[in-house]
């Protein structure tokens, strides 16, 4: 009895960390990526204790990504070692692996928990997340409201733009998991109060002024809207929608209204300096440059900061791992995606959530192709804990569909 009540508290210690993990953000990333490890670090004690003979034939079901992933870190480890700058290198091809052991772990313990334990995950990360919401918007308000070009002021919207972009990849996840929780009830749409969380999500990156964000949420909506269609249950959806429309509304006349330099300088696409695309373009050069110069390998993972002046990362993932780790780990990351890909559009006829966690996988790499860098640790905690979470939500889904 008591150990089954020991296991029963890991489960839900590890749900709570794991659910409110990504949304903590908003406090930090080294809260968020603390609290997300030790949700890890709990749910393998339980995994370890209740459903040890399991994780065997999990792994073996899971062989070729783990492989291929396996194969990356080799790729970035030679890459890394043979590089100019092989300590910042090494030490950042070793950050990495954690992260993928991370996600691993992750997505162990929510295939093995008890669908209780999955239940509670998506209700810590639902309300984890309309709380930030709130959190998030009194800040980009103070940010809107002080909108002066000095040092604060560009911190403020810095930290705003990448809080931005990470909400909009958890927006489409949140829309499927609400739909979700709300199929098998008499209502079978999302209600008016939860559509007002989605609308507040929505305006935090709407007022970041994170164009990425603002784009690749759009398109990751326009996703799950086609899977709604297509499978029959946008009237599941259809008032999260109006919401997300409403929200962009009214944040663009707050900007309009009381921070109009902040709309012009985001409208602004081309930098005098750096060239077009607000200078990412002079970086995708920079980076191709750099592949074309070292092909097989690259320059080593995060040594893009070392050969080009002026910028840290590429702003685009394809080429700043086609740069960092070459031709060879280039395809190597490409077949994890590719398998990624054709799991999760393989779930979507499972309900919401699933078609959620894939629209929201999709915005991920969406804002990677013109934002911050693939291999920072707390963006790489986003696409994680969406997966996780997505994948405990579509498991219940699969379950309820037996």
């Amino acid at each position: 009895m008591t150990a089954g009540r020991n296991n029963g508290l890991l489960w839900s210690g590890s749900m709570l960390c794991i659910g409110a993990a990504a949304p903590l953000l908003t406090m930090g990333r080294i809260t968020m990526l603390a609290v997300f490890a030790l949700g890890i670090v709990l749910g393998l004690v339980a995994v370890f204790r209740d459903r040890r003979r399991e994780i065997v034939p999990v792994a073996v079901s899971a062989r070729v990504s783990v492989l291929l992933l396996l194969g990356f870190l080799v790729v970035a480890a030679l890459s890394s070692g043979m590089s100019p700058w092989p300590e910042d290198a090494l030490l950042k091809t070793g950050d990495l692996a954690l992260q993928i052991l991370l996600v691993l772990s992750a997505l162990l313990i929510v295939h093995l928990c008890p669908d209780e334990s999955r239940r509670l995950l998506v209700l810590v990360f639902l309300t984890a997340v309309a709380v930030a919401s709130l959190f998030a918007l009194g800040d980009s308000a103070n940010c809107v409201a002080n909108a002066e070009i000095n040092e604060l002021y560009r911190w403020c919207t810095k930290r705003s733009r990448h809080r931005g972009t990470a909400f909009a990849v958890l927006l489409p996840l949140m829309v499927g998991l609400l739909a979700s929780s709300n199929r098998t009830g008499s209502r079978q749409h999302i209600g008016t109060l939860e559509a007002l969380c989605v609308g507040a999500l929505a305006m935090v990156v709407f007022l970041s002024g994170s164009r990425s964000g603002m784009i690749a949420a759009t398109g990751g909506l326009a996703v799950l809207t086609v899977f709604a269609v297509v499978q029959g249950y946008f009237g599941l959806i259809w008032k999260a929608l109006v919401a997300v429309v409403l929200a962009f509304g009214a944040s663009l006349a707050a900007l309009a209204l009381y921070a109009p330099l902040i709309v012009e300088q985001r409208l602004v696409t081309s930098h005098t300096e750096f060239g077009a695309f607000n200078g990412r373009e002079a970086a995708w050069r920079a980076a191709i440059q750099m592949w074309s110069e070292n092909p097989l390998l690259g320059v080593g993972v995060w040594n893009f900061r070392q050969f080009a002046d002026g910028f840290s990362h590429p702003h685009n993932f394809v080429l700043e791992v086609m740069a960092d780790t070459g031709t060879l780990g280039a395809l190597v990351l490409g077949g994890v995606l590719l398998l990624l890909a054709v799991r999760l559009l393989a779930r979507v006829r499972l309900g919401p959530a699933s078609a959620g966690l894939a629209a929201s996988v999709a915005t991920f790499f969406a804002a990677a192709s013109a934002a911050t860098s693939f291999f920072y640790g707390w963006w790489l905690c986003i696409l994680f804990a969406a997966l996780a979470i997505g994948m405990a939500a579509s498991k219940l889904e699969a379950d309820n569909g037996r």
